[in-house]
């Protein structure tokens, strides 16, 4: 169903590196701050491992790995992981920061330009400008292949 034109969706705001993102809150379970991450042979290489929470084995997504941002060293780092579901699968992405919940009115989002959409970058949703700069939205649905999503699902059924 296309959005309205004067929607106003709530977005988690943060950054990896010098980017700023953000992931619809309704896409999102919890922020937490990380935890002891257990690292796992054979993984994805953007796979930094697995955290227990509540009794629930989650694999945490290094997402500067995943959509190869260097990492910028010099800048402190308040590193958080934000718990999402794809398909029925909890998925921690971990972060620089949080910057916390945004409101945006879909008419501010634009479409990506037509050079990464040739990239087939299709987990990006759009970009709305702020006023410290771009904000990257991203489809958490489309940010991992059919073939990731079945290999994070045998990291934890391989547990």
């Amino acid at each position: 169903m296309p959005a309205r034109e004067e929607e106003i969706k709530q977005y988690i705001e943060f950054e990896i590196s010098d980017q700023i993102f953000g992931i619809d809150v309704l896409n999102s379970r919890e922020i937490i701050k990380p935890q002891e991450i257990t690292i796992l042979p054979d993984s994805p290489e953007f796979v930094e491992g697995i955290i227990n929470l509540r009794e629930e084995i989650i694999p945490i997504i290094n997402l500067e790995k995943k959509f190869n941002i260097r990492s910028n060293k010099n800048k402190v780092i308040n590193r958080q992981v934000i718990i999402i579901t794809i398909n029925k699968l909890l998925i921690g992405l971990k972060v620089n920061e949080v910057n916390g919940i945004i409101r945006i009115n879909n008419k501010k989002i634009k479409d990506i330009p037509g050079i990464t959409q040739k990239l087939n970058k299709n987990y990006i949703k759009g970009v709305a400008s702020l006023d410290k700069g771009l904000l990257i939205i991203l489809d958490i649905n489309n940010i991992f292949s059919k073939e990731e999503i079945k290999q994070l699902k045998k990291v934890n059924e391989n547990i």
